[in-house]
């Protein structure tokens, strides 16, 4: 720490410490001035933070659920990580909580920890466990990666390839759920792997599709159709008229999720063979803040889940900045790339504690933020208030909740990654960009014949080799 110089006033001396540290922690340079924006920026903030978190805690549940997790992991996701971003965060608009590309990750380096070491040691972490020991691991790597200032990583991994993964992993999420969709998951014990890949998954699908539950895939699908029609409605409302934003805010998940709930009690659909969420175990209850077992960790469970953490700081945080930097030219101001990611160490290292599981920021939510009219991070901050609320009040009350329906959130989440691979492809064959194209390709197959890791371990090192290709 350095002290005054002789001749220094002590006065100014303070001055410059007060900006250095309201510089490295946001919140104390919006706060003090919150008031200047008068009362238009807090009913924005406020608008913005309940309509996002009428979107966030349907999600969550769904998200959970694709990560294997409890409910409850997902709504501790919603809290802490996207509470501690808006403390820290450079970003207005980013909302930060569980998204559907990091939870089929999460899924797939804990399910591999788990069978390759969990089940021949009792005392081995569970999967709740091992998740919350994965966003600690998480955290450490952001935040390593923002104190040695490698903002710059967003530029380093190769688009095409994020694009093919990206698709993969969208595809991936669509064929897995399809399980749960058709009713078949009572007949997954003993004959389909927890990890195994979207192509064996598929082939059990075709030998075991006569089983479909028709009223869970009537319920399942009806969601998706409601889900996909309230989406192309908003896109042809924000078409033709651009200026009318609140159809943008109508939190149609939250629709289809309340819907379900009603639609399943009234007509005892559970009585039918529905498969309903259930009691969710410690609903309504605080969070035990604990640092998760890490010494129960076999070596070959710390390493993969290690090498997975590495892999999901970066991809998080590539997907992450790429909307920071959108919105900050959007909104006429800056964000600080390396500053986002100490803010994304510390959220997912309190995440871990609160036994959430990694969380980075959302496009769709991001997007509805800003539309809701969102000018600062408070507005982050009432969602995960929001979202704290509903998991103490609201959660023990969602019993008769459809699975179908969660499994129609997540399927419908999944199309949109690679609802933009077509037009992506046409504009990379009509340049000839025929370097990319296989790239897309080569990532999109390791994703979907062999695994998610496979395609994340293929990402990284081809971008490394290019990277040196290029600079040598």
């Amino acid at each position: 720490m350095r002290f005054p110089r002789v001749g220094e006033s002590p006065r100014s001396w303070w001055a410059q410490w007060r900006h250095r540290i309201a510089y490295y922690i946001p919140v104390l340079a919006w706060l003090p001035n919150y008031g200047d924006g008068g009362l238009s920026t807090l009913v924005g903030d406020m608008v913005a933070g309940i309509s996002v978190a009428c979107l966030m805690v349907p999600q969550s549940l769904s998200y959970a659920g694709l990560a294997g997790l409890s409910p409850m992991q997902g709504m501790w996701t919603a809290f802490a990580p996207a509470f501690v971003y808006s403390l820290l965060g450079t970003s207005r608009q980013l909302s930060v909580g569980p998204g559907a590309l990091v939870a089929i990750l999460v899924n797939a380096a804990i399910t591999q920890a788990y069978i390759s070491q969990g089940m021949l040691h009792p005392d081995s972490p569970t999967l709740a466990e091992l998740a919350a020991i994965l966003a600690i691991l998480v955290g450490l790597f952001n935040l390593l990666l923002g104190l040695c200032r490698l903002g710059f990583l967003d530029s380093v991994l190769s688009r095409a390839m994020l694009h093919g993964f990206i698709y993969g992993v969208g595809f991936v999420i669509c064929i897995g759920q399809l399980v749960p969709l058709l009713g078949l998951t009572k007949f997954t014990q003993g004959s389909l792997a927890g990890n195994a890949s979207a192509l064996e998954t598929s082939v059990w699908l075709s030998k075991n599709i006569h089983h479909t539950h028709v009223l869970t895939a009537v319920v399942g699908f009806s969601c998706i159709a409601f889900l996909l029609a309230a989406r192309i409605i908003k896109k042809q409302v924000a078409r033709r008229r651009p200026r009318t934003t609140w159809p943008q805010l109508i939190p149609e998940i939250l629709i289809v999720v309340v819907g379900a709930i009603i639609i399943s009690t009234v007509l005892r659909l559970e009585q039918r063979g529905l498969a309903v969420l259930g009691e969710v175990p410690n609903a309504g209850q605080l969070p035990k803040i604990r640092w998760p077992p890490v010494q129960r960790l076999q070596w070959s469970q710390f390493r993969a889940l290690a090498t997975s953490a590495a892999l999901i700081a970066v991809l998080g945080f590539v997907e992450s900045v790429a909307v920071t930097k959108q919105y900050a030219a959007k909104r006429h101001y800056t964000v600080s790339a390396n500053r986002d990611l100490v803010a994304f160490g510390l959220a997912n290292l309190c995440g871990g504690l609160f036994g959430a599981f990694p969380a980075f920021g959302s496009i769709a939510r991001t997007k509805i933020n800003d539309k809701a009219g969102a000018r600062t991070q408070l507005a982050g901050m009432i969602t995960a208030l929001c979202s704290l609320a509903a998991a103490l009040l609201l959660l023990p009350y969602l019993w008769s909740l459809p699975r179908a329906a969660l499994a129609g959130v997540v399927f419908t989440a999944a199309l949109g990654l690679i609802i933009e691979a077509p037009r992506q492809l046409r504009f990379i064959i009509r340049l000839h960009a025929w370097r990319d194209l296989a790239l897309i390709a080569s990532v999109f197959l390791a994703t979907v014949l062999v695994s998610v890791e496979a395609g994340t371990l293929f990402v990284v090192a081809a971008s490394i080799i290019l990277v040196i290709r290029h600079t040598t």
